[in-house]
């Protein structure tokens, strides 16, 4: 629809298929622009990952994962290099991500990988191509379907514009930070350790988060979902959890996580207060998989708390029917 647009304005949009970091495939592509449009005049380079497959924690990253990341922004961004390097261009854009500057619970490859994008701008250059590298915020994974606009949880398709020019037209620019809510803050939640060594993925024992310390809730926000009660005893037993970890009164089982202001950060309470509630070992991953407590909580009946109960019904039957050998 938006390239539709986007010719409707005037715009000639010409979609081309190559692997970024096979040179020869991206030579062919680089040529057949030079044949269609005469040259070219500017390069974005954003190589885009699966939510899900970004989270990975570092114990059972492997091989296959790293590569996974850097293929598209390391290795294609050599090649990029090469291809390009005897351009003569107006800029070179890099989409980076704010990993680079945090890191990120479960985003070791990921956030390495959008570090070296915004290290190889900052090094001495033997070619003319001004490229620079912008670390964007996220983005709440819903934002396209549920038209969430709020300014503390995603960057506007028209904020896009706005900071796209912003970055194009400052000379000499090399790095940009974009964030959606103050930086300095965050950066002290990350890199100055506000969170005890003691609270890890591996412990249970996790205090409520910084926005809660006063034990005082907020006032439920506007939200894309209704409210909804919890209707089962996982439910019930999950709410609580998230209203004092994410200090919201009133949360339904139908808010999801990012709109009700999570992150990495706050996703490591909440999972780590539902392993000591259910005395689990839950992975992490499924906080975003699911996003809503209803999901985590189908979840939890399905993997976990249905199996004493299969147990049960197993040992009932075995001792009604001892001559039968499960």
């Amino acid at each position: 629809l938006q390239l539709q647009k986007l010719e409707s304005l005037g715009a000639e949009v010409w979609v081309a298929q190559a692997d970024v970091a096979d040179p020869e495939a991206m030579t062919t592509v680089i040529d057949a622009i030079d044949t269609r449009f005469g040259q070219l005049n500017g390069v974005i380079h954003a190589a885009a990952t699966d939510s899900l497959e970004i989270f990975c924690p570092i114990a059972e990253a492997t091989e296959a994962d790293c590569q996974r990341q850097f293929r598209g922004k390391v290795q294609g961004l050599l090649v990029l290099d090469q291809v390009l390097q005897a351009r003569s261009l107006d800029f070179c854009l890099l989409v980076s991500s704010l990993a680079s500057l945090f890191g990120g619970v479960g985003h070791t490859a990921y956030a390495a990988a959008n570090l070296f994008l915004d290290s190889l701008v900052q090094q001495p250059r033997s070619t003319s191509v001004p490229w620079l590298s912008v670390n964007w915020d996220g983005r709440v994974p819903t934002a396209a379907a549920s038209g969430i606009v709020s300014d503390e949880l995603t960057v506007t398709p028209e904020d896009d514009i706005k900071i796209l020019k912003a970055a194009l037209t400052s000379s000499g620019l090399k790095r940009a930070v974009v964030s959606t809510r103050s930086l300095q803050p965050r950066l002290d939640q990350w890199l100055r350790k506000q969170i005890s060594p003691a609270e890890t993925l591996d412990s249970p024992q996790i205090a409520p988060a910084d926005s809660n310390q006063n034990g005082q809730l907020h006032s439920r926000p506007d939200l894309e979902a209704i409210y909804r009660a919890p209707s089962t005893e996982t439910e019930q037993k999950l709410v609580p959890i998230w209203q004092t970890v994410m200090g919201v009164q009133r949360v339904g089982v139908d808010d999801n996580f990012f709109e009700l202001g999570g992150d990495s950060l706050v996703g490591i309470q909440v999972i780590s207060q539902i392993r000591q509630a259910f005395q689990i070992d839950l992975p992490m991953s499924i906080l975003f998989e699911a996003l809503t407590i209803a999901g985590i909580a189908e979840y939890l009946d399905t993997t976990y708390l249905s199996v004493p109960n299969l147990t049960a019904a197993l040992s009932s039957s075995t001792n009604d029917r001892e001559d039968i050998e499960l």
